[in-house]
């Protein structure tokens, strides 16, 4: 996911790039070689796409490599507590960290590291609304590249106080609660003749403070999937998979889920690529009172960069789990996201995001009556330039603008916000 802002790299040997890793998508594992793993870390706080800063090869000899980053933001958000009735503040954010990475995620061998990013916020006089002003979060992560063999292993913990303002994180059931977050996953993938073999595995936990009146989440999942590539389409994997695991949620039935699926992808160039599931989820609870749930599920994306000076990503989807809000409640939630990133004269880049996502609500226990219904809309402009300090250290300057709305059925569950601000980096 995605914005941009600077680091601060200081390299020992190879030159600095983000690690890119296998993506365990909803319904697939999925080669993502054009996401940055830090996309959904809080490091990118309000503004532009990682792309923008980061290159995307691994060239040079394999030893350590440290990345330092640091920067500053101002912004005015009008609705610091995404809520009906909007507190507004001026906002100051500080964000800091460092990621070790140790081998070459791009080559075969065994690369390994750890990362670390803080977020500091200074809001005008009690507009916090008691949250507290440092975020943290901290990952480790191992991988294993082989001949035909592929593994990765990741793992963060992430200290949520609900503070950003980031495109990927706003979440309109949750919004502001503050939590602490717990994820661990591995994929591994064998080739075989004309065909890959590919299995994941996690577990995600989110226990929210006392008092926030919402529901905590644990969950864990399974994944294998089989992709063969036939002679008169080289260009072109097709799938069969199937997902399992376990959703639970405070307040909602526990869940055990199974879904068979169809796959695609399809790499038509370095420029192009496209990925897609199409599954059948079944929801089944053992709790008294339960029902059981059923529904077509789907997800998929289009990678294109159709000059040196664009790029698009785009994105669709359609799941379903139970409401962090509600009790007895799933939410089934359709949506699309579009990013573009635009190289302008004098050195300039334009990045836009946008999303859409309807959520209806459904009941999974016996007597629940589901009246909600939620359009959700979030996009984000900015408008960045790097800069050079000195021979060793760059940044970046950039002004940006987002906004985000929820509409629904249930009045106290609406929100309008914006958010404008300047943004400085830099990176060593």
């Amino acid at each position: 996911m995605i914005h941009s802002l600077m680091h601060f790299h200081h390299r020992l040997s190879s030159p600095s790039a983000f690690l890119i890793a296998a993506i365990v998508f909803p319904f697939g594992l999925v080669s993502a070689e054009d996401v940055a793993e830090y996309s959904d870390s809080g490091k990118y706080v309000s503004d532009v796409d990682a792309k923008e800063v980061a290159g995307f090869s691994f060239p040079g000899p394999v030893g350590l490599r440290v990345d330092l980053f640091a920067g500053v933001s101002y912004f005015h958000d009008s609705n610091t507590s995404l809520t009906p009735v909007a507190l507004s503040a001026d906002v100051v954010s500080y964000d800091f960290g460092f990621d070790i990475l140790k081998g070459n995620p791009g080559s075969q061998g065994v690369y390994y590291g750890v990362n670390y990013t803080g977020n500091a916020y200074s809001y005008g006089s009690g507009s916090s609304l008691g949250r507290d002003s440092l975020e943290q979060r901290v990952g480790a992560r191992l991988g294993v590249i082989g001949g035909k063999t592929r593994f990765r292993f990741n793992t963060d913990y992430y200290r949520n106080n609900g503070n950003s303002n980031d495109f990927d994180q706003l979440n309109r059931e949750t919004r502001r609660s503050q939590s602490d977050d717990y994820n661990f996953d591995f994929t591994l993938a064998r080739d075989l003749a004309h065909s890959t073999l590919e299995f994941g595995a996690g577990f995600k936990e989110r226990d929210f403070d006392s008092g926030t009146g919402v529901n905590d989440e644990s969950g864990e999942y399974g994944d294998i999937a089989w992709f063969y590539q036939p002679g008169f389409a080289p260009k072109t994997d097709f799938g069969v998979g199937f997902r399992f695991g376990q959703d639970d949620y405070a307040l909602n039935p526990d869940q055990e889920y199974y879904t068979p699926s169809v796959r695609l992808r399809y790499a038509a160039s370095a420029r192009t690529s496209f990925h897609s599931s199409l599954g059948y989820e079944f929801r089944d609870s053992n709790n008294p009172g339960s029902l059981d749930n059923e529904a077509v599920v789907y997800n998929g994306g289009l990678s294109w960069v159709p000059s040196a000076k664009t790029s698009i990503d785009f994105s669709f989807y359609k799941n379903n789990r139970p409401s962090y809000i509600t009790g007895g409640e799933d939410v089934d939630s359709t949506g699309v996201v579009l990013q573009m990133s635009n190289a302008l004269p004098a050195r300039f880049t334009l990045s836009n995001s946008i999303g859409y996502e309807n959520a209806e609500y459904s009941p999974n226990t016996t007597g629940v009556v589901s009246l909600r219904e939620d359009d959700f809309l979030r996009y984000r402009v900015s408008l960045g330039h790097p800069l050079r300090i000195t021979e060793e250290i760059s940044g970046n300057v950039s002004v940006f603008y987002t906004y985000s709305s929820n509409d629904s059925t249930l009045g106290g569950a609406e929100f309008e916000q914006n958010v404008t601000g300047l943004r400085f980096g830099v990176m060593y």
